[in-house]
């Protein structure tokens, strides 16, 4: 196991592997990208990815068509967002990325929750997103977003309460 003086060079598998402690100023390079010591954070942004399938916007922005589960909603972002207020209020900023820019009723429950049309983060190209990969691989563009920040889906439930360092 590498040494974690301040001149030390630690392994990345090790650090992974718990079998070297990082000491505060560490940088780590890995592939040559330079991350900062990021555990130190003290809140991040939460940001989830929605979609109501059966919305007339969305199946029209979709051409009509939505796969089963895509359909089905049983307000499972209500009691995610209810849980993360409970549970994470060191949350800096909470988005949803939702499609068509569409909203639940029960939205404005949620004054703290920032609703995002997903083609302000999409380019053109790539409209519509039909999956969630293609929307993950942009949430970078979101305006503002934390570093790092926090991707839940809406079947995310936090049972007990939470620090940001448990997530990095």
């Amino acid at each position: 196991s590498a040494s974690t003086s301040a001149a030390a060079v630690l392994h990345i598998s090790d650090v992974c592997r718990g079998l070297a402690p990082l000491p505060s100023t560490v940088i780590i390079i890995l592939h040559g990208v330079f991350f900062a010591p990021l555990w130190q954070t003290e809140s991040m942004d939460i940001v989830y990815l929605w979609v109501d399938g059966n919305h007339p916007k969305c199946r029209a922005y979709r051409g009509g068509s939505a796969a089963p589960f895509q359909v089905s909603n049983h307000d499972e972002l209500k009691f995610s967002l209810l849980s993360v207020h409970r549970h994470a209020p060191w949350a800096r900023r909470i988005v949803v990325v939702s499609e068509c820019g569409v909203k639940p009723a029960w939205a404005g429950s949620f004054p703290r929750v920032e609703w995002l049309d997903q083609d302000r983060i999409l380019p053109a190209h790539a409209r519509p997103a039909r999956n969630n990969m293609v929307l993950e691989a942009y949430l970078h563009r979101i305006p503002d977003i934390s570093e790092p920040f926090l991707y839940f889906n809406d079947d995310y439930f936090l049972g007990q309460p939470v620090t940001p360092a448990m997530w990095l």
